[in-house]
């Protein structure tokens, strides 16, 4: 089933404005080191024939449940915006960490980390991202 919690977002870059490149450096980053004998992807099985191989988009894809080639133009740093419930899952798939997961909710839902962090004054971003010291 395809998630509908998500949308293109305008093509147009603001000067400076390189969190879509720096989500995707992270996404493939976290995909390509999920170890090839991984059994799992976050809480769900991975499909038998694909365990020794690297995961791929597609099953990310399916965990997530988007297509294959809106995580591919996720993946590839396009401007593209994806809903909370969405980041959530992907994190989960790749089984982020917390660290990295901020990350991605810093990226990927910039307005809400900027709502969080007008709020709560000692979350400071290194260096980009939200979460980099103890909570």
């Amino acid at each position: 089933m395809i998630d509908r919690e998500f949308v293109i977002a305008s093509s147009e870059k603001r000067p400076g404005d390189d969190r879509h490149q720096r989500l995707s450096e992270l996404l493939k980053k976290a995909r390509r080191s999920i170890r090839v004998d991984a059994a799992r992807l976050g809480n769900n099985q991975r499909i038998p024939a694909r365990i020794g191989k690297l995961v791929s988009q597609e099953e990310i894809a399916e965990v997530i449940g988007v297509s294959r080639v809106w995580y591919a133009l996720l993946e590839s740093g396009r401007p593209v915006q994806a809903s909370i419930s969405l980041l959530a899952r992907i994190c989960d798939a790749l089984m982020l960490d917390q660290q990295q997961r901020g990350d991605v909710f810093y990226y990927g839902a910039p307005e809400v980390c900027t709502v969080i962090e007008s709020h709560i004054a000692f979350w400071k971003p290194r260096t980009g991202g939200l979460f980099s010291g103890a909570l």
